[in-house]
């Protein structure tokens, strides 16, 4: 290692890394993803499916239940696969960022190499995951669609980033990011709780994003309230890890 190198180089160059060594997280991307919303589209009933789109007290739009499903399926999977890549690879990394700050580089400056390449593997997953929605159903603005896919993924790895400094291994990383999961895309979704466009629900960390994905996706309605509810829960969250780490690596003794 050149001791030349910036500590966001160093941090974003090995966080790159042990995400190629992931090969699970990159089978489920390339695999998964297309199984898991073909499976949607082709089994769920085309029965329709109201829902509020834009900001609170839109006109409601109804659309073909398995079109619309699949969209929530598109985020559910985005957010636990690059949920679970943050997790583990910050996870494995503790030791590595302990001895790094001990050989006097800067905590903050190591989170922002690992947020630099997780923003990276979030952007290509969600241009994936955009393309086989495209292949599968008509979609009205497939731009904003794939910028709400991308806040979701960046908020899940925010939140994987900070679970991996608190709990003490990774089979509770994984339990924790499925339960979450769970209660986050199943409250939202009409098609299973009737009251998923009550105001109560913008608390749900991927609320805004997948109301603004569907919104994109099915209307014309304007997104921008549900694009800034995400922004706010990835800006809260990012800076929670970032506590969480710079906790995690504050114990590590700087080298003289």
């Amino acid at each position: 290692m050149s001791t030349t190198e910036a500590p966001v180089v160093v941090a974003g160059r090995m966080a790159c890394l042990e995400y190629a060594r992931n090969r699970l997280a990159i089978v489920l991307v390339l695999g998964f993803v297309p199984l898991w919303l073909v499976l949607e589209k082709v089994t769920f009933l085309s029965y329709p499916v109201t829902f509020t789109p834009g900001p609170p007290g839109a006109a409601p739009v109804v659309v073909p239940g398995n079109s619309f499903s699949l969209v929530y399926a598109a985020a559910n999977a985005i957010t636990l696969i690059i949920g679970f890549l943050a997790f583990t690879a910050t996870f494995r990394g503790r030791g590595f960022d302990r001895r790094l700050v001990r050989a006097g580089f800067s905590a903050p400056s190591l989170f922002a190499g690992r947020l630099a390449a997780i923003a990276v593997a979030s952007a290509a997953t969600a241009c994936y995951t955009l393309a086989v929605i495209l292949a599968l159903i008509d979609v009205r603005r497939p731009h904003l669609v794939g910028l709400a896919l991308l806040l979701a993924a960046l908020t899940y790895a925010s939140l994987g980033t900070a679970l991996a400094a608190v709990l003490p291994g990774e089979l509770e990383g994984m339990f924790v990011i499925i339960m979450i999961s769970l209660l986050d895309s199943g409250l939202q979704n009409p098609m299973l709780n009737p009251h998923a466009d009550e105001a109560r629900f913008e608390l749900l960390p991927t609320y805004g994003a997948v109301h603004a994905a569907s919104s994109a996706a099915f209307s014309g309605a304007d997104t921008t309230h549900h694009l800034m509810v995400q922004i706010t829960w990835y800006l809260l969250l990012t800076l929670t890890s970032l506590s969480c780490f710079r906790a995690g690596t504050r114990g590590a003794p700087r080298r003289g």
